[in-house]
């Protein structure tokens, strides 16, 4: 394949939800002893393959006003058009794989056994919603991989939850406040991460500095990769591409 390269995915079934991710060879490079205009350089050539994909959304989608972007390589948002509906803060793009996970230690092993480990069921969704920082919907949630934490042979709600979006991020990692402090996340996490490993080749978190989401990934030697953003976008800033 031929540089610059990029992939972008456009999913406008999911109101509210993130619609559009963006992957580019400008941020899977690493240059040795790159500085900091050197990296600019690159990522404002690789921009007009992201201006040509919203370009395109818009002429396919005229009365589509915002378009809201996951994931995407901070670096690519000094290209961006100043009039931005929304921008996030950073979050650090972690990246877990088969081969860093650590084994489990056997005080982990004996707090696994008292719980049950299980598809998210259908009656906790709504604190599932209820909890997350992005809307969610029902009908979404129940399409997306997830691992319920469970009291062993107790019929009670989820103690914590997570799921796995379809562009392959653990999300809505949840742990009640009751249940914190044990190590129900990492435990959680973990299963979900080798349900996910059974198909992708890795699985990747997004989490703000010192939150204790970011010391769980850390803790399953999850590494980190960039600092991405997330961004609604007027469509109507791209004009048509020949």
């Amino acid at each position: 394949m031929s540089e610059p390269w990029a992939v972008g995915t456009l999913d406008l079934s999911r109101p509210m939800e993130t619609e559009f991710w963006f992957w580019s060879s400008a941020e899977t490079a690493r240059v040795e002893d790159e500085d900091e205009p050197s990296q600019a350089l690159r990522f404002e050539a690789a921009y007009p393959q992201l201006h040509a994909m919203f370009a395109f959304i818009h002429n396919e989608y005229p009365d589509k006003e915002l378009l809201f972007v996951g994931s995407l390589h901070a670096s690519f948002v000094p290209y961006l058009p100043k009039r931005v509906n929304y921008i996030s803060g950073l979050y650090a793009m972690m990246v877990f794989t088969p081969d860093a996970l650590p084994p489990m230690s056997d005080a982990m092993k004996k707090l696994a056994e008292r719980y049950d480990f299980r598809t998210v069921e259908d009656a906790d969704l709504d604190r599932v919603i209820a909890t997350s920082f992005t809307p969610r919907k029902r009908s979404t949630l129940r399409t997306l991989s997830s691992t319920g934490v469970y009291v062993m042979s107790r019929n009670e709600q989820a103690h914590a939850w997570g799921f796995t979006s379809k562009d392959g991020t653990i999300t809505s990692l949840y742990v009640t406040p009751e249940e914190r402090g044990k190590g129900l996340a990492k435990l959680m996490m973990r299963q979900e991460l080798e349900k996910n490993f059974q198909t992708r080749r890795f699985v990747a978190a997004h989490v703000k500095e010192n939150e204790p989401s970011r010391h769980v990934c850390e803790s399953l030697d999850a590494t980190k990769i960039c600092d991405t953003v997330w961004l609604r976008l007027y469509l109507d800033e791209f004009g048509a591409t020949e």
